[in-house]
């Protein structure tokens, strides 16, 4: 069997483009059979605060608000997009949403 490898352009589409972006603080992956879970959240840093300063419990609440399955080859993208963009950042400063990390193979 040949493995071929193709390159197109993809239309970005915001699903939710007049909501605000989500805070993402933490990043989880999990292996699960061949896949991987992804699993995005954050801690609420007013708790974290709060916490340092002695003044609440130790315990604080990782909020899961994204979970992805990823094959694979969507790892590989993630961390490629991942590379991409920390590569550009510590050469020339932040990129646009068009930047690197959106190109797709």
């Amino acid at each position: 069997m040949v493995e071929e490898t193709f390159r197109t352009e993809l239309r970005r589409q915001v699903v939710e483009a007049g909501k605000a972006p989500e805070a993402a603080h933490h990043f989880v992956l999990t292996r699960v059979g061949d896949e991987v879970l992804l699993e995005v959240g954050f801690v609420d840093l007013t708790a974290v605060a709060l916490t340092m300063r002695g003044k609440e419990s130790d315990e604080l609440t990782l909020y899961v608000t994204h979970r992805f399955s990823l094959s694979r080859q969507g790892l590989d993208r993630l961390f490629q997009a991942v590379d991409e963009i920390r590569e550009s950042v510590s050469v020339g400063g932040a990129q646009t949403s068009e930047g690197p990390a959106n190109a797709s193979s």
